[in-house]
């Protein structure tokens, strides 16, 4: 009975605190004062071959992450796209003193994942096995044994999944968009093809192996439960015979937008749903200063509950969600807004998403408040991970970004302005020379978007201009 009533009280002064202060849970925190964030940097070292290895020590836990970023130059691939993907494919296959089968067991055995794409590699281990993992890493990675028999399997695995997706409105605008932005014959627009797969011989898989698995700018970053004085002996031993590549770096065909906004349509008869996606090209760079103004605009825009989501989805009931991407890199600069939508409101879809991309050169105080926030958040919570070390020192040799890049990022967003997001919007989002795609049901579609005053042209998934 006493404990009852101290309950009871207790449950009373709670309640009574709690309207006194009238909080409002759907209210975003005021923010607070900005930390002075003191990021460690990575051990390094440099190869002769021009491999710079990163170490990052973390004994939290007994594992180890390995990490291979091979910072090859886009190059044309011509007939044979896809051919990169292929040669990766095959270094899963062991060494030319270790089979398949065994390389495999090894792995398995050690507890480990190890796995090459066409970037690099990753692998996944214990500390205590770290030394035999980057040693089988290493070994498969200059030692491959290439063999016409794996060539023929991978092929066909690739050939098959080409065919799995040709319904696929994701995959299929993907490559219709690239295309139509960077044309279809060149080292950003050209996509992988049953062709291109089916031309693919063993003397190419030799010839792009040389020229992009190499350690020219290639970046090892090790994080984990390890010792940089131990690391460097063993990174010697194992890398140091793999050899530079002598190939020349094409420069990258130019891209322009559109001069007026047009639809491209592409059939899919099965759909249920029909994806949108409104792109268009821009000139940001990370190192750019204005690169802080713009990841807040974006975020505004088409970020967690910003204004897309809240307008298409909350708003109109259209989508389950939309949303707006910034891509900013060397070799890509692109912004992108998409959803997938009923079929029925395809065209209403399309005219909010355009009322947005227009409306986004006004902006209110709170709504930058509340980005500002939510972008600090996120950054602050990303630091828990001991990997993004690693990462923000590639990315800072990687983008050309200055060495105090990401100490000073929480202040660079409080440095950000209204007037900076605004002037932005209008460098990065181009309502009037965009690329509206819609992947969906033709003829349930086609004669709402006739209506909107764009021109509208029927395209094949290969984006092949067919009406």
């Amino acid at each position: 009975m006493k404990n009852l009533f101290i309950y009871t009280i207790a449950a009373v002064l709670f309640s009574t605190i709690i309207s006194a202060q009238k909080i409002d849970i759907n209210k975003i925190p005021e923010l607070g004062p900005t930390n002075i964030i003191k990021l460690s940097k990575p051990k390094s070292f440099r190869l002769e071959n021009g491999l710079t290895v990163m170490v990052v020590e973390n004994n939290k836990l007994p594992r180890v992450t390995i990490n291979l970023s091979l910072q090859r130059p886009l190059r044309n691939d011509g007939n044979i796209k896809g051919v990169t993907e292929i040669v990766a494919e095959q270094l899963n296959n062991g060494s030319a003193d270790l089979g398949k089968d065994e390389f495999n067991s090894r792995i398995d055995f050690l507890g480990a994942k190890l796995q090459f794409h066409s970037g690099g590699a990753v692998a996944i281990c214990l500390s205590k096995y770290f030394p035999e993992v980057l040693t089988l890493m290493g070994n498969a990675l200059i030692n491959p044994k290439f063999s016409s028999e794996n060539l023929k399997i991978s092929k066909q695995k690739k050939i098959d999944k080409l065919f799995s997706n040709e319904k696929n409105a994701s995959f299929i605008v993907g490559r219709v968009s690239n295309a139509m932005l960077y044309g279809k014959n060149t080292a950003r627009g050209q996509f992988v093809s049953v062709e291109s797969i089916s031309n693919i011989q063993i003397e190419d898989i030799n010839n792009i192996y040389k020229m992009h698995f190499v350690p020219n700018d290639a970046y090892l970053t090790i994080v984990g439960d390890v010792k940089f004085e131990n690391i460097k002996p063993l990174i010697e031993k194992l890398f140091i015979g793999w050899k530079k590549s002598i190939a020349t770096k094409q420069h990258l065909e130019p891209a322009h937008n559109i001069t007026k906004t047009e639809i491209s349509l592409i059939d899919i008869p099965s759909a249920t749903q029909s994806l949108i996606a409104i792109n268009n090209l821009h000139t940001l760079k990370m190192n750019d200063p204005r690169y802080f103004p713009a990841i807040l605009c974006n975020h505004i825009l088409g970020g967690e509950n910003g204004r897309l989501f809240m307008n298409l989805r909350e708003k109109n009931g259209y989508t389950y969600g939309a949303y707006s991407n910034l891509i900013v890199d060397k070799n890509y600069s692109e912004f992108l807004a998409s959803a997938s939508v009923r079929n029925e409101v395809t065209d209403k879809a399309i005219i909010e998403f355009m009322k947005e991309l227009n409306a986004i050169v006004d902006i209110k105080p709170e709504e930058l408040e509340d980005a500002k926030i939510k972008l600090k958040g996120d950054f602050i919570r990303s630091l828990e991970k001991p990997e993004k070390i690693a990462t923000f020192a590639l990315e800072e040799k990687v983008e050309d970004l200055p060495t105090s890049f990401y100490t000073n990022y929480l202040k660079s967003i409080d440095d950000v302005t209204l007037n900076d997001v605004k002037n932005i919007a209008k460098t990065i989002i181009f309502p009037n020379n965009s690329r509206i795609i819609v992947a969906g049901k033709a003829s349930e579609i086609s004669d709402g978007l006739k209506k909107l005053g764009y021109s509208v042209k029927k395209c094949d998934a290969d984006g092949n201009v067919i009406d």
